[in-house]
């Protein structure tokens, strides 16, 4: 699917993630390029293979504790980028993740509209 007909809000974030793997001995770390409440696109230098399912840990600035991932999926592997389908999340951390995404696209939003001022 092409960017400009996702569904879902996408924001460019530079996050932190762990992950295992949810049914085989895999794990690993990776930062997202950007992030939603579905899922994300990170780099990765060990890659896991496409299908492999994985409970991942967002560790989201300004937020105290990891955001839980109890189920997601690699869908696609390319060129050190991997994108992860988020399936299964707890409602607090849902809700928490969904907070963050929004207050960060708010700040983007603001600090966007500000450098396009135009000293009068």
């Amino acid at each position: 699917m092409e960017m400009h007909n996702r569904i879902v809000h996408r924001v460019r974030a530079s996050v932190r993630i762990a992950f295992v793997g949810a049914t085989q001995d895999f794990e690993g770390e990776a930062h997202t390029v950007d992030l939603s409440f579905r899922g994300c696109r990170a780099n990765c230098q060990q890659p896991p293979p496409k299908g492999t399912k994985l409970q991942v840990s967002l560790y989201l600035p300004g937020v105290d504790h990891p955001v839980s991932i109890a189920l997601a999926v690699i869908r696609w592997v390319r060129q050190g980028l991997i994108g992860i389908e988020f399936y299964s999340i707890p409602s607090s951390h849902r809700e928490q993740l969904q907070a963050w995404i929004l207050r960060s696209s708010y700040v983007r939003l603001k600090n966007t509209k500000k450098a396009q001022r135009v000293p009068a």
